[in-house]
């Protein structure tokens, strides 16, 4: 898989019809326990079924929609433990 991003949005994406796992996060006072422990990539839909059979409240999306999902939260989990001062 290949994967490119910019502050915005997916710029580049191999393959093409890849999706990401998500699971509603337990715990949302860090990145990486919101988010990042819990996404996983597929090439296809179909390649992430056996992931949804084993984790049934979990959710595949175009890799694009997961990233628009994704960035207001990590945004706001980012500037929520900032040092003040930070910019």
């Amino acid at each position: 898989m290949r994967l490119s991003v910019d502050a915005t949005a997916v710029t580049g994406l191999e393959p093409q019809g890849a999706v990401v796992s998500l699971v509603d996060p337990a715990d949302l006072t860090s990145i990486r326990s919101a988010f990042c422990k819990e996404v996983h990539f597929f090439a296809s839909p179909e390649a992430a079924q056996p992931c949804l059979q084993e984790h049934p409240v979990a959710a595949v999306l175009p890799v694009a929609d997961a990233h628009q999902l994704a960035r207001p939260l990590a945004q706001s989990l980012l500037v929520a433990r900032a040092p003040k001062g930070y910019c």
